[in-house]
């Protein structure tokens, strides 16, 4: 909110340092620095606690005046810049030129403060949530209070609790004995694992807890076995990565071995036991759940052993081996969203060959500089009708999410007709019920210019949150054809709400449901473990094609995107 007047301030003290004398009293600028830093500080604080990211576009405007004060003071208070004529001269020069570039990207910083506040207006579904208070603040009560309360919090304000079947009292007093032994103790490990253990028993990625987790992420997954595995739809578990060098590697474990058994258990029932607490986000369809399952069974405390059972090729023949495993980096990267911010862009375009064009789209978000990534996808979209290309592929594979409305807006140049994208599901807080807001929507208005050839859209389990609203948008159309192993990750509401806990420990939540023009909530699972949006072809998940994947270096569900638009038909 304040983020412009802020470096229209900076602005005038640049102004300040642009015009004044030669020679000045090294206080004032001192006096400017602190002033700056401590303005600037103030804001990304506040901007970040509002959760307003536009904060970002202010920080390269603040870092270059910082920057020219800073260069400013240290030369002020040596010698030779105040008694040296010749050098006094060339330091004025240069101080007015660095003040000036300063200006310059100040002003640009303002600029895109500026459209980055209009962008978050086109954010319709806003009005209507905007006045519901969005943080719950329990951090004074003790541990164990505050668990209760949290999950009284929960049961009135998740938007989900009947679509999903969530029993809150039950889920709270499997925990309770935790948190208080927890509290009993003082330890504040034990008290974290339980609250996240708690948090990933909800079947939804908008889910999670912020805080430091005390080192017991890398303390409990931070030893990988050295394979990774992949359930093939005959049901079968196979080894389709191996770590050079690894004990895996070295007990004759190779790509497509089928493993058996895991620590003593049948492999499907050793993957089913699995916690899958320290994922990036909790699974939210069955679905997703087995792949994390996957994922995390070959994970474990650095230096820990287990015994695998497995058959190589068509022998008939079982062998055994204990593997032990080896500590290694974190299981889940993050998104590092500054340099994503500063360096890159939210889509990324280009032709592939047999002249058929691809656009990528990695998030839902403005970078500082592309403040309206639809506009990169208008120009692609020109280019490729302009070069006649046979289809466009269209991949959202590993999507983020980030704003729902701009979601419409990306797609719009696919389709012609306009319609209703989504409503948001708002709490009544007199009924405690969730009614679908008309003035709450977003909405589908084609754009100009309009590709009608074939579009095949790639998708996978990590296209989470907004970036499944690409599929759900385009699934149906005659002249689209969605690709990808797996459906998407199932988790897809409206904004965030946030419950304090004591030691510095923040539960998220969703604020409102998506609801689609037939009032029925959309790609958020259900209480059967099914949602997200299922591929038009899936994939098979079989020995040829993970040996494409792993060993060839193919990306087969792009080849099998590529194979359909060779074709002739639309079927």
């Amino acid at each position: 909110m304040w983020g412009a007047p802020l470096l229209a301030c900076v602005a005038a003290v640049l102004l300040l340092i642009l015009f004044l004398p030669k020679r000045y009293a090294p206080w004032w600028i001192a006096a400017l620095l602190l002033a700056t830093l401590a303005s600037g500080a103030a804001y990304v604080w506040k901007a970040k606690e509002d959760a307003d990211f536009t904060f970002f576009f202010a920080l390269p405007g603040l870092f270059a005046t910082a920057l020219v004060l800073l260069v400013a003071t240290v030369a002020g208070s040596v010698r030779v810049f105040r008694e040296n004529k010749q050098v006094t001269r060339a330091w004025h020069a240069f101080r007015r030129a660095g003040a000036a570039l300063a200006l310059l990207i100040i002003g640009f910083s303002s600029v895109r403060v500026l459209q980055a506040k209009a962008w978050i207006a086109l954010e319709t579904e806003g009005a209507a949530l905007h006045g519901e208070r969005i943080e719950t603040d329990l951090s004074a009560k003790s541990w164990s209070e505050a668990f209760a309360s949290l999950r009284n919090t929960l049961a009135a304000e998740y938007p989900f609790t009947e679509w999903r079947g969530m029993d809150w009292a039950g889920l709270h007093a499997r925990h309770a004995s935790q948190i208080v032994e927890a509290e009993r103790g003082k330890d504040r490990r034990a008290y974290y694992r339980a609250l996240r253990s708690f948090t990933w028993r909800i079947p939804d990625g908008h889910v999670g807890v912020g805080g430091d987790d005390l080192g017991l992420a890398s303390e409990e997954t931070g030893g990988w076995f050295g394979l990774g595995l992949s359930t093939l739809d005959d049901g079968r578990v196979m080894a389709c990565r191996i770590a050079p060098g690894s004990g895996a590697e070295r007990a004759g474990i190779e790509f497509g071995t089928e493993i058996v058994s895991w620590d003593g258990l049948p492999i499907r029932q050793a993957l089913e036991r699995v916690e899958v607490i320290w994922s990036a986000y909790p699974p939210a369809t069955d679905e997703a759940r087995r792949v994390q399952q996957e994922k995390w069974l070959v994970r474990a405390k650095a230096g820990s052993s287990v015994e695998v059972r497995f058959r190589k090729g068509h022998e008939t023949i079982l062998r055994s081996v204990t593997l032990t495993a080896e500590k290694t980096e974190a299981a889940d990267r993050e998104l590092n969203f500054p340099r994503e911010f500063f360096l890159s862009s939210a889509v990324e375009t280009g032709m592939l060959p047999e002249n058929c064009g691809y656009i990528q789209i990695k998030y839902e978000l403005p970078t500082f500089f592309s403040i309206y990534p639809e506009e990169k996808i208008r120009r692609a979209v020109a280019d490729f009708l302009e070069k006649q290309v046979s289809g466009v592929i269209i991949d959202v594979r590993g999507n983020h999410g980030g704003a729902d409305a701009m979601v419409p807006r990306m797609m719009a140049f696919f389709i012609t007709r306009a319609a209703i994208y989504e409503y948001a599901g708002v709490l009544n807080h007199a009924t405690g019920k969730f009614d679908v807001r008309e003035d709450a929507s977003v909405r589908i208005v084609p754009r100009e210019p309009h590709y009608g050839g074939k579009v095949a859209l790639l998708i996978d389990e990590e296209t989470v949150s907004s970036g499944e609203g690409f599929p759900l948008m385009l699934k149906g159309l005659p002249n689209v054809r969605i690709f990808g192993w797996r459906g998407t990750a199932g988790f897809f509401a409206i904004n965030s709400k946030s419950v304090k806990l004591p030691s510095g420990y923040t539960v998220y939540f969703p604020q409102a449901q998506s609801v689609g023009p037939d009032r029925r909530i959309q790609v958020d699972s259900d209480i059967t473990g099914k949602g997200g949006v299922e591929p038009d072809v899936r994939v098979p998940l079989n020995e040829a094609t993970l040996r494409g994947q792993f060993q060839e270096g193919k990306d087969m569900v792009l080849e099998r995107a590529k194979e359909w638009l060779r074709e002739d038909r639309l079927d």
